[in-house]
């Protein structure tokens, strides 16, 4: 017996065990109705009649247009990482996510990034499972997306209200670093994510190098009960995090040759450091275009932050453009010198 308008706490699991019965059982469909019009008092009984009888359409397009509306009910996803502490559930949990991310992957992703940077370990689970998915390279490839218009909405610092948007964009590009190193952790396509590269390698070399030089993304006004509020102490640098995800994204795509060069050499720690950060982008240039990771695609995309009004964003280009045009340079004095070596020794041959 159920009551309307008192929410059942098991709701996400509920729909999704009516999910396997819809299809035959007609009573699948009331109990649905009861549960929608329990969880949202501001779903009329009209309403989820409706949505029940569209999801007894043949038709398929009306049938998904159904399930992209009831997938919309608030806390259906905080229901299910509710059951996560049990253990018992967990697997049919993961897959129940799954499912939601399969059908649902922006409502699912945009969720899940709202728990914020300090991810706990149900959190992180639900990360790496869509990594290992089916899903993962999608999920990735969405989570580059939400990191490019993060950078875009990104204000000046005239005004106590630029600052505080300018914070609370740069957390969410930290969030949203974070669910990405989870996912590729995982990823099971190393191939995929090397075609993936070129777009994401600049999202988060991009802020690596807008954060050069902060030690924190809170002003120096917070008061503590804003810090209580806000439930995130930055105990790194935020510039570490993404250059931590960049080798991460990195060491899945080049060699380990490549990898090892870049720590003997310091990359890192010169891409850390706002007085060597030239240097460790053309270190890091260099490298990538030795793997052969340089693409046209790179390249284009790496281009307009020559004219761009970010100053770091210049320097960084600039070392990074220099680099290639050095290796362009030297790769044409060897192909010289080799042409004059063969000249030399055809000279020699008919001599002889």
């Amino acid at each position: 017996m159920v009551h309307r308008g008192r929410p059942c706490k098991q709701f996400g699991c509920l729909v999704g065990l009516l999910g396997t019965l819809s299809s035959d059982r007609q009573e699948a469909w009331v109990c649905l109705d009861y549960l929608l019009q329990m969880q949202d008092k501001t779903v009329k009984a009209d309403e989820s009649r409706c949505l029940c009888e569209e999801l007894n359409n043949p038709g398929t397009k009306t049938q998904m247009e159904t399930c992209t509306k009831i997938g919309k009910v608030p806390k259906i996803l905080n229901t299910l990482c509710a059951y996560m502490q049990q253990s018992t559930h967990r697997p049919f949990l993961l897959r129940a996510v799954f499912l939601l991310a399969r059908f649902h992957r922006e409502p699912v992703i945009s969720s899940l990034l709202q728990k914020g940077l300090l991810m706990d370990s149900d959190t992180v689970e639900l990360w790496r499972s869509l990594g290992r998915s089916i899903l993962g390279i999608q999920v990735l490839r969405c989570l580059v997306e939400k990191l490019n218009r993060a950078g875009n909405n990104r204000r000046g610092t005239d005004s106590s209200a630029c600052e505080q948007h300018n914070r609370q964009t740069a957390l969410e590009t930290l969030t949203i670093t974070r669910a990405i190193s989870e996912v590729v952790l995982s990823l099971g396509s190393t191939e995929e994510l090397r075609q993936l590269l070129p777009h994401l390698l600049p999202s988060l070399l991009r802020w690596a190098s807008e954060t050069l030089g902060e030690e924190r993304l809170l002003s120096p006004t917070s008061s503590w009960r804003q810090l209580f509020l806000e439930g995130w102490v930055l105990e790194e640098k935020p510039c570490r995090i993404f250059l931590s995800a960049i080798e991460l994204v990195l060491g899945k795509c080049v060699a380990q040759k490549w990898m090892q060069l870049l720590l003997n050499r310091a990359v890192w720690a010169r891409l850390e450091d706002p007085l060597a950060h030239p240097e460790g982008v053309c270190l890091l240039s260099g490298v990538l275009l030795r793997a052969g990771l340089v693409s046209p695609c790179l390249v284009k995309n790496l281009l307009p932050w020559l004219d761009s009004c970010s100053v770091k964003l210049r320097v960084t280009a600039a070392a990074f453009f220099a680099e290639l045009e050095r290796a362009e340079r030297e790769l044409k004095a060897v192909k010289e010198t080799a042409a004059e070596v063969n000249s030399w020794r055809r000279n020699m041959r008919r001599r002889s």
